[in-house]
């Protein structure tokens, strides 16, 4: 009812539910699994720099030659891909990547498409209202890019983008889009974090839930366009390129655990290895990283799984070195991988 007294009325009709057989109820239509779905829109969200323009070109390129991206599998493709970009002109977009006619359309950014308050509700609904509409007429999917708003973000967190939060309620899939962390580079191994990003789902209304984060590198890549009449040299453009994190235990074998465990118990005999990284010579970090190869992040972390699991416990020794009592670490044969008891 309105302030006048007038009674609105909105054409509902009722349609009774009929539970189907699941088998006649058609898949949800993904073009790309887990990152595009028809009629809906996806939220990139990524702080300027980040490499979500690149990185929605690629995923362009990948649907428009059907295959799969990283994690993402291309369904039945492949697909026609539009690209709105504002950020670009014409030049710099086929240096990249370009493909016409319309299965996806990539908007880049949302910011910049519309003009209004994107500190209002209202109109950021409203504008992302209109961007849905348009989608679903043309049975599409959207991949819509979102600034970051001010500050840090957290990987995952659907409400860093920028502005007002109503867009978040509306898009039906978001990721974020963030740099690798100093430590994280240094959990992995590398000497910087620098052209390492990480994809984390924010919201996925039809997926189950969230796993690790998706890993990407970002790489230069020489388009051929060299004016050798000119003495220029070839343009570089960036690339994207899934990348998997080193596992700590790749290419470690049972023989290879039970080797250094050997050389752990033998020590505890006479002079133990130690956990404490002031043992110099008898730190058992310093152990794992030249007997099987590793980083030190790495040895670390195959470390924590022996000491979590107490397959190497600690012991307290009444006299170890200048008549000083001391903890050092020994093996408990009975968890070992094999399960086999060995006598020394």
């Amino acid at each position: 009812m309105t302030d006048d007294g007038k009674i609105i009325q909105f054409p509902i009709s009722l349609k009774r539910l009929v539970f189907r057989d699941a088998i006649t109820i058609p898949p949800r239509p993904w073009l790309m699994r887990g990152l595009l779905l028809r009629k809906q829109v996806t939220s990139l969200i990524a702080a300027g720099g980040i490499g979500k323009s690149i990185f929605g070109l690629i995923v362009g390129m990948h649907l428009a030659a059907g295959r799969d991206f990283g994690p993402f599998k291309c369904v039945n493709g492949p697909y026609r891909v539009a690209v709105l970009s504002v950020e670009e002109d014409a030049d710099e977009l086929e240096r990249q990547l370009f493909r016409e006619a319309i299965d996806v359309v990539i908007i880049d950014p949302f910011i910049e498409i519309w003009d209004g308050d994107e500190n209002s509700n209202p109109q950021v609904k409203g504008a992302a209202a209109i961007i849905r509409r348009m989608i679903r007429r043309m049975n599409a999917a959207c991949l819509l890019m979102h600034h970051v708003k001010k500050g840090g973000v957290v990987p995952g967190d659907i409400d860093a983008g920028r502005g007002a939060s109503s867009l978040a309620g509306l898009v039906r899939l978001a990721h974020t889009l963030t740099n690798m962390s100093k430590d994280e580079a240094k959990t992995f191994g590398l000497d910087k974090p620098a052209g390492f990003i990480r994809l984390d789902r924010a919201k996925g209304n039809y997926l189950p839930p969230g796993e690790e984060a998706t890993w990407f590198q970002l790489q230069s890549v020489e388009i051929g366009n060299a004016d050798p009449a000119q003495n220029l040299p070839s343009d570089l453009v960036g690339v994207v390129a899934p990348w998997t994190p080193p596992k700590a235990f790749e290419g470690v074998t049972t023989e290879d655990v039970n080797r250094v465990l050997d050389l752990i118990e033998e020590a505890s005999k006479n002079v133990p290895y130690s956990r404490n990284g002031n043992a110099t010579d008898r730190y058992v970090i310093t152990l794992l990283m030249t007997e099987l190869g590793k980083t030190e992040a790495a040895a670390k972390t195959i470390f924590s799984s022996w000491w979590d699991s107490e397959l190497i416990v600690e012991k307290t020794y009444p006299q170890l070195s200048k008549g000083k009592g001391g903890k050092g670490l020994i093996v408990d044969n009975s968890k070992r991988p094999d399960r086999v008891v060995r006598i020394f």
